[in-house]
């Protein structure tokens, strides 16, 4: 059988496995998601199937009996630096030395607007005081991704590189809809299909994660916030609290899914 792997239906799944029905009703609605019609009819086989679906749904790993997820229980290493922003001391976090092998699986679920660059455009990263920390001219053809007013960035891949609009499911973003005529630019909406390891609520002191963006493109995150982990590349980076509730979501939390249908 061929596996649905489109993000929404593992999500779907996750929510599903959550619910309030029955332990059999959860397996076998994540059998006819996964699997279609094909896979709901084939009764014989419904315990095989299922153990096919958890497995991939929780990341290629055997699901345990009754085996709580780990809560991430760890102290974070910070340089002997600070970097100052509107009155405040933030610690640079050492990023060399966090350890994710405890954390949760996560992803972005709000669609994100993101604009092809004619060449010039100028984003500034502005401190609270209204003074420029930053300043970033984009090339022609560059992505810039506009969160809201206060956040608009070019990303940039593990070598520096600015990522391309003509180039964005490259980096894992799914398009949705067209892409239209914005302003004197094109745009386009998607949402990150991408997974990354998550580790909630870990900054317990103002904490700076120094070059996040860039050279001289720090990252400021207050108390609460996250940090997460690309997959592929290994980049750290971080998500305020406000910010993580809004537009993340995290998979399997409470623990691995573990269902089964009885014989």
């Amino acid at each position: 059988y061929k596996i649905n792997t489109d993000f929404r239906i593992a999500l779907k799944c996750d929510e599903i496995a959550r619910s309030n029905v029955s332990e059999e009703e959860r397996a076998l609605a994540i059998i006819y998601l996964l699997f279609g019609d094909k896979g709901l009819e084939d009764s014989q086989n419904w315990n095989k199937l299922l153990s096919i679906a958890l497995k991939y749904l929780n990341f290629n790993k055997e699901p345990k009996e009754s085996e709580e997820k780990e809560e991430a229980n760890m102290e974070l290493q910070y340089k002997d630096e600070y970097i100052s922003k509107d009155g405040i001391n933030y610690h640079v976090l050492d990023t060399t030395n966090i350890d994710f092998s405890s954390s949760y699986v996560g992803r972005k679920i709000k669609p994100v607007l993101i604009i092809r660059a004619n060449g010039g455009e100028i984003i500034r990263n502005v401190s609270n005081e209204g003074k420029d920390e930053s300043i970033y001219i984009t090339k022609e053809g560059e992505a810039i991704f506009y969160v809201d007013d206060e956040d608009i960035y070019v990303p940039t891949d593990e070598s520096g590189d600015s990522w391309q609009f003509d180039e964005l499911e490259n980096h894992g973003y799914e398009l949705i809809g067209r892409i239209y005529p914005f302003e004197s630019n094109l745009a386009v909406k998607a949402v990150s299909n991408t997974f990354e390891r998550i580790l909630p609520n870990v900054i317990l002191e103002p904490t700076v994660i120094k070059d996040a963006f860039g050279s001289n493109l720090h990252q400021f995150l207050p108390m609460d916030s996250t940090l997460t982990q690309n997959f592929d590349s290994k980049a750290i980076t971080g998500i305020d609290p406000i910010t993580f509730e809004k537009n993340w979501c995290i998979l399997n939390k409470d623990k691995e899914l573990n269902l089964k249908i009885n014989s």
